[in-house]
């Protein structure tokens, strides 16, 4: 008895303290890696949005679902969600696709301001469902990456 006792305290102090070193876990960092048109519509256009996640902990990291804002030149352009179960390897990377959907007028807007830049800035943005260490649930975690991709100008394509 004494025996079992011993085994279940120390079970119980491992899982503590286990828990305790996860608290400090760093979320995933996010980032746009790739957008590709899935079907277009009168009203409605589909993208799948492709999510490069980065695990930058010693250990691994579980998540069971995101969702996404994507805007691009500061103008609202596409959301989506994704209850996907992903596992990034301690130190290591996956890609995880999401499809959103944009209205005609967000890809007009979008496009006439592409048209007055030369380049197009994006910004994603959204929560990540990351399963609990103790396998209770889920924790969320926001995110958040911008960038820009300048375009090459219309003259300077037809010159090749």
């Amino acid at each position: 008895m004494r025996i079992i006792s011993f085994l279940l305290a120390l079970a119980v102090a491992a899982s503590l303290g286990a828990c305790a070193s996860r608290q400090d876990a760093l979320p995933p960092e996010v980032r746009l890696a790739d957008l590709r048109p899935v079907g277009i519509g009168l009203i409605e256009q589909r993208f799948q949005v492709i999510l490069r996640l980065i695990n930058r902990n010693d250990f691994a990291l579980n998540l069971d679902g995101m969702t996404l804002d994507l805007e691009l030149n500061d103008q609202p352009f596409a959301f989506g969600t994704s209850n996907q179960a992903v596992s990034l390897p301690r130190l290591g990377q996956a890609t995880v696709p999401i499809e959103v959907s944009a209205t005609l007028l967000e890809i007009t807007q979008s496009l006439l301001s592409v048209a007055d830049t030369g380049s197009v800035s994006y910004r994603i943005s959204g929560q990540a469902y990351m399963t609990s260490f103790a396998g209770l649930g889920s924790d969320t975690v926001p995110y958040e990456h911008a960038g820009s991709i300048s375009l090459p100008s219309l003259g300077s394509l037809l010159d090749r």
